[in-house]
This record gives C-alpha cells, sequence and structure tokens, in this order.
C-alpha cells in the first residue's frame, strides 16, 4: 500500500486530499472478490475521512508493471502503466461517500455512465 496526502489552499483554509493504493495479487472478478474488498475498505479507511476534502482508495489488479514494487519504487512508472489494471476507486468528498467505480481494461462500467455528447447543430445553417 502506498499513501499520500496532498493539499491546496483556497481564500479562507488550507484543504487536504489523501489517495490510497492498494494492489491486488490474482484478482478475479468475482461477487466474493468485490465483497472482500468491500470488506477490506471498511477496516482500512482511514478513520479521519471526513477531515479531508478527498479522500480516495484505488485498487489495482497486479501485472507486470502494476506491483507493489512499481507501487514503492517508483510511482511515476506505476502511474505511467496502472489504468488498465485499476478495478475499484472509493472516493468520499467531505465525508461522503461517492459511488464506487468498478473499472474494467481502464473504462469505468459501474455505475454506469450514461452521458450521451453530441455536436451542438449548427443554428446559422437552414435545413432544406
Amino acid at each position: 500500500m502506498v499513501s499520500y496526502v496532498d493539499s491546496s489552499t483556497n481564500s479562507e483554509n488550507r484543504l487536504y486530499y489523501k489517495f490510497d493504493r492498494y494492489v491486488v495479487s490474482g484478482y478475479k472478478d468475482t461477487k466474493k472478490a468485490r465483497l472482500l474488498i468491500d470488506s477490506f475498505v471498511q477496516q482500512v479507511r482511514d478513520p479521519q475521512f471526513a477531515r479531508y476534502q478527498q479522500y480516495e482508495i484505488w485498487f489495482y489488479k497486479e501485472s507486470k508493471y502494476t506491483n507493489v514494487k512499481s507501487l514503492q519504487d517508483n510511482i511515476k512508472v506505476f502511474h505511467d502503466h496502472s489504468d488498465q489494471d485499476r478495478i475499484y476507486q472509493y472516493m468520499w468528498l467531505k465525508g461522503q461517500a461517492l459511488p464506487t467505480w468498478k473499472i474494467i481494461d481502464g473504462e469505468v462500467v459501474e455505475p454506469p455512465n450514461n452521458v450521451i455528447i453530441s455536436e451542438i447543430p449548427d443554428s446559422s445553417k437552414k435545413e432544406k
């Protein structure tokens, strides 16, 4: 596990952000694995999580580049190669839980993304 805290300042306060990262060996996408990870999060979540503007716990499946050694030795290499291996992301904003993301091959699959992006019609062109 690697954990780090960052901060920023707005016009009134210093804001703190905390990020915890875990690598899961032998991960299989099963309901049991999800329940075990959910239970683990409840055990390891920082007891002071509500003091952070944003607190996140990310889980990655182990791979050639996404492993404990690269996480501890070279965070840049880890981040450059880990997006495809991220499997869950738990987030809290000001102590309030947000929906947990389930991620497969770099794409968030839960919760579903129902946003549709389309071109804005050009109102200067008249339909014929």
